[in-house]
């Protein structure tokens, strides 16, 4: 399915009962939006996305938005994905990005299946702000963050809304954090995520100005929260056990300051 004349447009499924299947033979996204395209204000619901990954066949996402402004996954599931569940990003000149991306109570099951780095539950890059991830159950991730913000030379996804989504990471060669931003990704908040449990860390602010609220990470095998931004505020999040990875060298910690840039933490 491509969107890139998409406007306006609601799809709506039956619930269980509409379950759309990735193409095998196909090398790209079972949904997507193209750079060239002027996808904006769609929403998808209550249906389900099968990929069917099995080793061998193309390594794609699920869900690939690019430019485009205003896309909405509401009540659907995203299952059995090669790479990541949902990307939205930009391509072209600095300031590209795909705005306003909405998942609300959505599935994202088993992706990254290929077990490379890019095998993120939701990723959101380039300048694509005010993205909204909410409610979600984010399970059985490899080779990528359960929920990523990364920002690169075309901007970063700023102000993100990051709440009451539960997470469930699972062993892969490249073991990332259950949610993550990078340096640039700044303005986000962050608040009663649960992650249970996380090969990496639980929790990574690299960026600015984030607001951290009542996250809860079960174990990591790495820190519990590390921050290495400025301007951050944590209030009542609980770690459970962490270091699994680092016990021989010590180091595992709750949270672990990688940069004291201001950060506040309020118990």
């Amino acid at each position: 399915m491509v969107l890139d004349k998409a406007q306006q447009k609601f799809v709506r499924g039956q619930g269980t009962r509409t379950v759309l299947v990735g193409a095998k033979d196909r090398n790209r996204p079972a949904i997507m939006s193209t750079s060239g395209g002027k996808a904006n204000q769609v929403q998808f619901s209550e249906f389900i996305l099968d990929m069917q990954w099995q080793p061998g066949q193309a390594e794609v996402h699920a869900v690939q938005l690019t430019n485009a402004d205003t896309i909405q996954f509401y009540k659907t599931a995203i299952k059995n994905v090669g790479q990541a569940g949902i990307v939205a990003q930009g391509y072209g000149a600095p300031g590209r990005g795909t705005p306003n991306l909405l998942v609300l109570d959505t599935v994202v099951e088993n992706a990254g299946l290929a077990d490379k780095t890019t095998g993120f539950g939701v990723l959101v890059k380039d300048n694509s702000p005010h993205a909204m991830v909410v409610g979600n159950r984010i399970t059985g991730i490899k080779g990528g963050m359960g929920i990523g913000a990364h920002a690169t030379q075309l901007g970063g996804p700023t102000d993100m809304t990051i709440i009451a989504n539960h997470i469930q990471m699972v062993q892969s060669n490249t073991n990332f954090e259950g949610i993550g931003l990078t340096k640039g990704a700044d303005n986000a908040i962050v608040a009663r995520n649960v992650t249970d449990p996380s090969f990496d860390n639980g929790l990574s602010l690299s960026s600015n100005g984030n607001l951290a609220v009542q996250n809860y990470t079960s174990s990591a095998w790495n820190h519990g929260i590390a921050i290495e931004g400025e301007g951050n505020i944590l209030i009542a999040n609980e770690i459970g056990p962490v270091g699994f990875a680092e016990r021989c060298f010590g180091r595992g910690a709750g949270i672990r300051w990688y940069y004291t840039g201001k950060t506040v933490l309020i118990r």
